[in-house]
């Protein structure tokens, strides 16, 4: 059998290849979320459904039980992040420090 000489890698490079095709994609598929300078915003369902961590269909969903408070204008729903943040403490029986920590991935503070 005959021995061949293996090429060295540069395992760096390869890493740093892939960590930048992985950034390009993450870009090319996440939603800007605004930002919210005031505690008691006023969100869209689209906005809302982030803040929540669901869909806006799973979101869609809960609204004719009543079990998520909105208001409507023409064919609008908006939601109060007051009213979304007791949602998450109710339902949850989470404190407002647990919940935090998880919102602000999702839409952070101004």
């Amino acid at each position: 059998m005959e021995k061949t000489q293996c090429e060295q890698v540069d395992f760096d490079s390869i890493i740093d290849s892939i960590v930048e095709r992985i950034t390009a994609n993450l870009k090319s598929v996440l939603i800007e979320v605004p930002t919210f300078k005031e505690p008691d915003s006023i969100l869209t369902i689209k906005e809302a459904s982030v803040f929540l961590g669901m869909t806006v269909q799973t979101l869609s969903q809960k609204l004719p039980t009543g079990e998520i408070d909105f208001m409507k204008r023409g064919q609008q729903l908006y939601f109060s992040r007051t009213k979304l943040m007791e949602y998450l403490t109710t339902r949850f029986g989470l404190g407002a420090n647990e919940i935090q920590p998880g919102i602000k991935k999702g839409l952070p503070d101004g």
